[in-house]
C-alpha cells in the first residue's frame, strides 16, 4: 500500500493541466501574445541543406592566358588545392 501520496491533489491537478480552469469572477487575465506558427520539418530542412551547401561551397573566377574564363563552384579541399587546367590543357596560376 502506498502511504503519503494525496490523489485528490494529484487528480486535481492532472484534471487543470487537462481542461484549464475558468478565472474567478472580477480577475482578468493579462491578453496572451498570438500563437507562433511553427515551421514545417520540410522547410526547415531546406533551410538548413541551404546553410550547409552555401558554407560548404566557393566560388572562384578562373581565367586563363589563351582567353577561356569560368566561373567555378567548388568545396573548400578543391579550392585549397588549388591545381586546375584550362580546355586547351595549359595549368592555370
Amino acid at each position: 500500500m502506498t502511504a503519503g501520496r494525496n490523489w485528490d491533489r494529484s487528480r486535481d491537478q492532472a484534471r487543470l493541466a487537462r481542461q484549464g480552469s475558468e478565472p474567478a469572477a472580477g480577475m482578468l487575465f493579462p491578453p496572451s501574445a498570438p500563437p507562433k506558427i511553427r515551421p514545417s520539418k520540410a522547410s526547415l530542412r531546406a533551410e538548413a541543406e541551404a546553410a550547409f551547401a552555401a558554407a560548404r561551397t566557393v566560388l572562384k573566377r578562373l581565367a586563363c592566358s589563351c582567353g577561356h574564363s569560368a566561373t567555378i563552384r567548388l568545396t573548400p579541399a578543391q579550392a585549397e588545392r588549388g591545381r586546375f587546367r584550362c580546355k586547351c590543357g595549359r595549368p592555370i596560376p
